[in-house]
């Protein structure tokens, strides 16, 4: 994470802020908030080692991803763990409170009450529209179809394996590519996806080719990883949401690359995303 080569950027702290709110619900936001300053005021009833541990397993990290914030993009679900002690210590207020922000008698206090009714609606409405939004949110031509669309991080990923094993059964059968070629990625994500949604059940290694900034843990992964020998064979799964030059890209790697197969794939009826699988022959051993 690099902070140094920019100055301050206020949108892309306001952006991450509003982020945090909206991750962690809205109406409950305000709440932990309240259980924070409680904690400090020792209006809490939590043992002092008990505080100060939650605390400090939360505070620090949003402290720094916040402060990252003014500086470059941080996502706001990088946070996430560090609400894990602050969520404990709401509870701890609301408890004290005796649900005197609701109804006296009330199993769960109002705002909880609320918050819980937001997050459900909010669930309901994202399984309903990954599932069944007809086509992409994302770009429509067909080369980056679906780019931009992240409810396709969501869908028909399972889908690909069986479309995928059809192929490589066809190319063995026919000469066309080694039995053993493994798969390529140029960037973690999809590499992430296809390694676990079709690579493992097939028992096929995958591997990212690319600088760390691109295959960020693939750098470790890749080691553990089959290694790409003199002559070898593979193949490389492109998503068109996530679409690159193939054959640009390892033009110096490979002897060969052949034009791709293209899988189809519909939500509700309509195309949503197309994968190219491309067969790359006979590794130049660079």
């Amino acid at each position: 994470v690099n902070i140094r080569s920019s100055g301050i950027d206020i949108s892309s702290f306001l952006t991450f802020a509003a982020g945090q709110v909206f991750y962690l619900n809205p109406i409950i936001f305000p709440f932990l908030i309240m259980a924070i300053v409680a904690a400090f005021n020792k209006k809490l009833p939590v043992l002092s080692s008990q505080k100060r541990l939650l605390l400090l397993c939360s505070l620090p990290l949003i402290f720094v991803a916040t402060t990252i914030s003014f500086f470059r993009n941080v996502l706001p679900h990088w946070t996430g763990p560090g609400y894990t002690g602050i969520i404990l210590l709401t509870a701890c207020y609301f408890s004290t409170r005796k649900l005197t922000i609701g109804v006296q008698n009330r199993k769960i206090p109002l705002p909880l009450g609320i918050g819980i009714s937001m997050l459900v609606f909010i669930i309901i409405v994202g399984v309903l529209q990954i599932n069944y939004y007809p086509g992409s949110l994302g770009k429509k031509e067909k080369g980056l179809l679906g780019q931009g669309d992240f409810t396709l991080d969501m869908y028909g990923w399972n889908t690909l394996k069986p479309a995928f094993e059809k192929i490589i059964q066809s190319d063995v059968e026919s000469g066309q590519m080694k039995s053993d070629a493994l798969i390529i990625s140029n960037k973690w994500f999809p590499a992430a996806h296809i390694d676990y949604y079709v690579a493992m059940p097939l028992k096929k290694d995958l591997i990212a080719i690319g600088d760390t900034n691109s295959i960020h843990q693939y750098a470790w992964i890749n080691q553990k990883r089959k290694k790409l020998q003199r002559g070898d064979d593979a193949y490389c799964i492109v998503p068109s949401g996530n679409y690159f030059a193939v054959k640009e890209t390892y033009a110096s790697l490979f002897k060969i690359i052949t034009a791709p197969s293209i899988l189809v794939q519909r939500r509700n009826g309509k195309v949503c995303r197309f994968f190219y699988v491309y067969r790359l022959k006979n590794y130049a051993g660079i």
